[in-house]
């Protein structure tokens, strides 16, 4: 369990830096007119860090950590209805609003916690 609370803060740091960095005329071009609500893009950010931890845990397990990865991603971007472009404009559109992002990563964290 501390693991995992370690390698979320960790990402939510990550976030915060790229946040920071980040020009704001280059977010704007990566914006997508499909902006997914807080609660739809804290349910991905959820399934997002399940996946890397499971791609983590299966990285020793397997010979191809490409292909799994690959599957675990287009799985997960299937169930939530969207594609790399969106998830990635939008990756893009809540890092621009870092209290934002930061808020809705305690709620990440919560429900990660709780599974």
């Amino acid at each position: 369990m501390k693991d995992k609370l370690k390698y979320i803060i960790f990402s939510i740091l990550i976030c915060c830096l790229f946040a920071c960095s980040q020009n704001k005329d280059n977010l704007k071009k990566k914006q997508s007119p499909y902006i997914l609500n807080r609660d739809s893009m804290i349910n991905i950010l959820v399934d997002i860090h399940l996946a890397e931890a499971y791609i983590s845990y299966m990285q020793n397990k397997t010979a191809n950590i490409k292909s799994t990865t690959k599957a675990t991603y287009d799985s997960l971007l299937k169930r939530h209805n969207i594609t790399i472009e969106i998830l990635d404009s939008n990756l893009y559109y809540y890092a621009s609003k870092p209290k934002e992002l930061e808020n809705m990563y305690q709620e990440v964290i919560m429900k990660i916690t709780q599974k």
